[in-house]
């Protein structure tokens, strides 16, 4: 298990991709796929951004040390907010993570090392047995597999993942999973409010 970078005060980097990420969904949602690609955009430039910590990099050392070790995908809270949530997760080889999303929440799943495959299969135990047919986040039911490889980001929301699964191969593979809300804020929550919402991933299931 990594540490969690939430022990000590976060870089200046997620507050201001919380800020910027609130600000297009306030004001972005008239132009969807534009703001899919400015969203995307702004992950990476979040990731560049956190490089400059030391402490970060060394997480991202040690999930990709641990990827091939573990048997089951492991999530590594690094920060969580009202705005934000953001993890490591690292998926050992032909493994697989759920991509439902809670309702109010975009996810994004940037790959750092290895590659995976969307599926829309439900996940059973043995899919670690074999490498699925699979799923576009999108309308396009008939779609082939998406193939995502190192800097690649899948987008989900409540409405666009209907079950799918993130799957490796024969590799492990290194993620950085974002979750920001959709929900323009109204008034501050308590300190106790926040300390609750820190243990929690806004997905349905994180395997």
């Amino acid at each position: 298990m990594l540490p969690i970078m939430q022990k000590k005060e976060s870089p200046v980097a997620w507050r201001e991709f919380a800020a910027g990420m609130e600000f297009l969904h306030r004001y972005g949602i008239h132009n969807t796929a534009n703001s899919s690609a400015i969203s995307r955009d702004n992950l990476r430039l979040l990731h560049r951004a956190l490089l400059q910590d030391s402490e970060y990099r060394q997480l991202i050392t040690a999930a990709r040390r641990e990827a091939p070790q573990l048997t089951s995908p492991n999530w590594s809270l690094l920060t969580a907010s009202h705005q934000l949530h953001a993890h490591f997760v690292s998926i050992p080889a032909k493994s697989s993570i759920q991509l439902t999303v809670h309702p109010g929440y975009l996810g994004m799943f940037l790959i750092l090392s290895g590659s995976a495959e969307t599926s829309k299969q439900a996940e059973t135990s043995l899919r670690r047995n074999w490498w699925p047919r699979g799923w576009l986040p999108s309308r396009q039911a008939h779609a082939k597999t998406q193939l995502l490889k190192a800097n690649d980001i899948i987008s989900v929301t409540h409405s666009t993942s209907n079950a799918g699964l993130l799957v490796t191969g024969k590799k492990a593979c290194t993620i950085l999973a974002v979750f920001t809300t959709r929900q323009i804020r109204q008034a501050q929550p308590n300190s106790d409010t926040n300390g609750l919402l820190s243990q929690q991933i806004p997905l349905h299931s994180a395997s």
